[in-house]
């Protein structure tokens, strides 16, 4: 059994998804992405809570990996833990530089804005969004593009 495979299960709507994770990171207890898998599985069964306690322990275990933290500000912005989610995205940005690593950073910085929106810090979400390609997109209750969370920005700064 790998991460992968738990994962797949969850996406599959297989309901020994939960299962293969709690087996996994009792096989694998010192493994960060079996944690991020089972992190995966507890989101998708709508366990947010669930899901950033395994992301949080996936963080323990690699502390310098910015995907934990990217995943982690994703589901602390569903719960509404809007200031812990920005504090994450700023974490993994943090990690990107300190790894001279890019990967992740368009997303960091897409997702932060949105959480400093929510936050009220528009000036702050636009200097996130200045050099993120226009073609960016992600997914917060609904598709974002950067000219959408722009405009949000621009309206209720006003």
């Amino acid at each position: 059994m790998t991460p992968e495979s738990v994962r797949a299960a969850a996406r599959a709507g297989q309901p020994e998804a939960v299962e293969l994770a709690a087996q996994l990171v009792a096989e694998q207890p010192n493994d960060a992405t079996s944690w991020s898998a089972a992190a995966y599985v507890r989101a998708r069964l709508g366990d947010l809570a669930g899901a950033i306690d395994h992301a949080s322990r996936a963080i323990e275990i690699a502390p310098t990996e910015p995907a934990y933290f990217f995943k982690r500000g994703r589901y602390r912005l569903r719960t509404g833990e809007t200031r812990l989610a920005e504090q994450d995205f700023s974490s993994g940005l943090r990690l990107c530089d300190l790894h001279g690593n890019d990967y992740y950073r368009c997303s960091l910085q897409m997702f932060r804005a949105h959480a400093r929106i929510e936050m009220g810090l528009h000036a702050e979400a636009e200097a996130d969004l200045r050099g993120v390609p226009p073609s960016t997109r992600i997914w917060v209750s609904g598709e974002k593009t950067v000219k959408a969370l722009l405009e949000l920005c621009r309206r209720q700064s006003h």
